[in-house]
C-alpha cells in the first residue's frame, strides 16, 4: 500500500485539531495553508529552524567573508591589467560553493523532515518538542537526503536530454532549437522543484519507503498532478521571493554599515529570510502531497477507516 503504516503517523486522526486538512484542496486552500500553519506554531517553527539553519547561515556569511575577499577585485590602473578573476579566487570560490552547497542541502532536507515531523504530531494534538522533531527527522535522514538526490539525478538526466534536442534541433534551424529548448527547461526546473519538495513529506509519512522508493514516489505523484504540482510551486516560490527581497533589503543596507561584522548581519539577514522560506516551501509541499493523495488515492477515506497508531 502506498501509505506504508496503515494510517500513517495519525492512526484513525481522531485526535486531530484540524491543523491539517486531510482533504481535496484548491489552489488557495494549499496558499492559504501553508501560510497558517507557519502563523499558528510560528515561535516553535522559528525556532527549531533558528537551531538549525542560524549556524549554517552564519558559517556560510563567515567562509565567505573570509575565503572570498579579493574575488572579482581589479589590481588597478597602475598595472595596465584589469583581472577580474584569478585562478586563486576561481579556486577559492568553486571550493566555497562545494562546500556550502553540500552542506546546505543536507540541512535543507534535515530541516523540512523535522518541520513535517513537527506538524504531524501538533495535528494529534501533541505538544512536539524540538529535539524530538530533529531526532525524528534524522531518523528518516537517508530517505530524505538519498531520495532527493535521486530526483536530482532524474533532473541532470532530463536536462541533458532536453539540451541535446535543441541542439539537434538548433542544427537543422537555430530558432528552433531555442523555442524548444527553453520552455522545455523551465518546465523541468519547476517539476524538479516541485518533485525535491515532495520528497520531504513522502520521506517523513510513508516511513517503510526508503530512499530510492522516496524519490520514485515523489516523482510519480509530481508526473501524475504534473501541472498543477509545477503551478503551485512556481506560484510559492515568486510569493516567498518578494519577501526575501523585502527582508533582504533592508538588513543588506545594515551590512554597508557594518564593517567587518558585516558577515554577522548577511548571516542573521539569510536566518530571517529562511524563518519563512523553509517553513512556507515545505507546508506548500506536504498539502501538496496530501492533495495528491486525497485525489489519487482516496487517502483520506483510508486515514478515517485506519486503526488507531500506537504511538
Amino acid at each position: 500500500m502506498p501509505g506504508g503504516v496503515p494510517g500513517g503517523p495519525w492512526g484513525g486522526r481522531a485526535a486531530s485539531i484540524g491543523l491539517l486538512p486531510i482533504r481535496a484542496l484548491t489552489v488557495g486552500d494549499i496558499l492559504d495553508g501553508a501560510f497558517r500553519i507557519l502563523r499558528a506554531r510560528f515561535a516553535r517553527i522559528a525556532l527549531l529552524v533558528l537551531v538549525v539553519l542560524g549556524p549554517y547561515q552564519l558559517l556560510s556569511a563567515f567562509l565567505t567573508s573570509r575565503w572570498l575577499p579579493e574575488f572579482g577585485t581589479f589590481p588597478g590602473p597602475e598595472t595596465g591589467e584589469v583581472m577580474l578573476f584569478d585562478d586563486l579566487a576561481v579556486g577559492q570560490a568553486l571550493g566555497l560553493f562545494t562546500v556550502t552547497g553540500v552542506l546546505g542541502f543536507i540541512v535543507h532536507f534535515l530541516v523540512g523532515g523535522a518541520l513535517v515531523w513537527l506538524v504531524l504530531r501538533e495535528d494529534r494534538g501533541e505538544t512536539a518538542g524540538i529535539g524530538d522533531a530533529l531526532r525524528g527527522a534524522l531518523g528518516r535522514g537517508w530517505p530524505l537526503i538519498g531520495g532527493s538526490l535521486l530526483v536530482v539525478g532524474a533532473g541532470v538526466l532530463g536536462a541533458a536530454i532536453i539540451g541535446l534536442t535543441a541542439v539537434l534541433l538548433g542544427a537543422v534551424a537555430l530558432p528552433l532549437g531555442f523555442v524548444v529548448g527553453i520552455p522545455a527547461m523551465l518546465a523541468l526546473m519547476a517539476a524538479m522543484a516541485a518533485a525535491t519538495s515532495v520528497v520531504v513529506p513522502v520521506a517523513m509519512i510513508e516511513t517503510d519507503a526508503g530512499a530510492a522508493r522516496a524519490g520514485g514516489r515523489a516523482l510519480r505523484l509530481v508526473w501524475r498532478r504534473l501541472g498543477r504540482m509545477m503551478g503551485v510551486t512556481v506560484l510559492v516560490l515568486l510569493v516567498l521571493l518578494v519577501v526575501t527581497l523585502a527582508i533582504s533589503l533592508v538588513l543588506t543596507a545594515v551590512a554597508f554599515v557594518a564593517g567587518p561584522f558585516a558577515w554577522v548581519v548577511e548571516g542573521i539577514s539569510g536566518t530571517a529570510v529562511s524563518m519563512i522560506t523553509t517553513p512556507v516551501t515545505i507546508f506548500a509541499a506536504l498539502l501538496l502531497y496530501v492533495d495528491a493523495r486525497v485525489r489519487l488515492e482516496g487517502w483520506d477515506l483510508e486515514l478515517r477507516a485506519a486503526p488507531p497508531a500506537p504511538w
